[in-house]
């Protein structure tokens, strides 16, 4: 309502400041008026195209049937239903991270810079949604290193990188021609702890920087709310939650089940993805200090 008032709208916090769903959000209402439906569809578009998304990935790397079931398993999962037509943040970097990907998967075969450039511009909009995409970058750079192999040579990683950086330099020009802080919406983001909110226990917030904040760690109001130690508290809540539908008891059943169906270097990569998950949860929870409830690591 800001943008479409004001044409754009300072954020005054780290949410306001994610402009892929504000401005979508904003273009949506300006073209077919504010309803519960037309609020719906940023989000439904993102939605359908992570299920794409998986299903191209998925068939790429293991074959059409390990693409439908991926699919599916998305698809069934409560966190991803149920925010298909919610305006929220993650169905949105979730496909930009993914469609990030698979420009990268589809430039092993195609020369030029096409490709290179939307993996770039991908991730690079992924990281403007919400920064929690910052965990996904190691292992989208290995990912890139041997898809690209530097020894090959540099173009590829210099279009991708070029690429990533255009949303931020637009950001840092715009901020600081309207506030005089190119990094005024990175210090929103960085202060986010400091917001009053309802999600910690027995406090409104905390103070300092968010990145390994023990204070953060041991204080969030997981769900289910489990509670054991909070070193591993956040993980057991996001394992046991029943808004994943059982999907981390489903997912190694499949994996145990088709052993006898799997090539040793699909063997080899399913190793490697487990990995990249379990790296990726780790430096959500520990790193960034962040709840990993389920919606946080779609």
């Amino acid at each position: 309502r800001g943008w479409l008032k004001n044409r754009t709208c300072i954020p005054q916090d780290h949410w306001q400041g994610r402009w892929p769903i504000v401005v979508s959000l904003s273009a949506v209402i300006s073209l077919l008026g504010e309803a519960r439906w037309t609020i719906a569809i940023p989000t439904l578009v993102a939605s359908t195209a992570c299920l794409i998304l998986v299903f191209d990935l998925a068939s790429e790397l293991f074959g059409r049937m390990a693409g439908r079931m991926a699919a599916t398993l998305l698809a069934i999962a409560p966190v991803f239903v149920l925010q298909a037509l919610v305006p929220n943040f993650d169905s949105i970097e979730l496909a930009f991270i993914l469609g990030g990907f698979a420009a990268l998967v589809r430039s092993r075969d195609k020369s030029g810079i096409i490709w290179p450039a939307l993996c770039g511009l991908s991730f690079g909009l992924a990281l403007q949604t919400r920064e929690t995409t910052l965990a996904v970058a190691p292992i989208a750079m290995i990912a890139f290193a041997y898809v690209h192999p530097i020894k090959r040579g540099l173009r590829p990683w210099l279009v991708a990188g070029a690429a990533l950086l255009v949303p931020f330099v637009i950001e840092a020009i715009v901020f600081a021609l309207q506030t005089g802080d190119p990094f005024w919406r990175r210090r929103l983001s960085v202060g986010h702890a400091e917001l009053n909110t309802t999600e910690l226990r027995g406090r409104s917030h905390v103070s300092g920087l968010p990145f390994f904040n023990r204070e953060l760690i041991e204080n969030w109001r997981h769900e289910p709310g489990l509670s054991l130690h909070w070193t591993v508290d956040g993980l057991l809540n996001l394992i046991i939650n029943p808004r994943t539908a059982g999907l981390f008891v489903l997912l190694p059943l499949l994996w145990s089940m088709g052993q006898s169906y799997l090539r040793e270097r699909e063997r080899r990569l399913i190793g490697i993805l487990v990995l990249a998950a379990v790296i990726h949860a780790a430096v959500i929870t520990y790193a960034f200090a962040i709840d990993p409830k389920p919606r946080m690591m779609l």
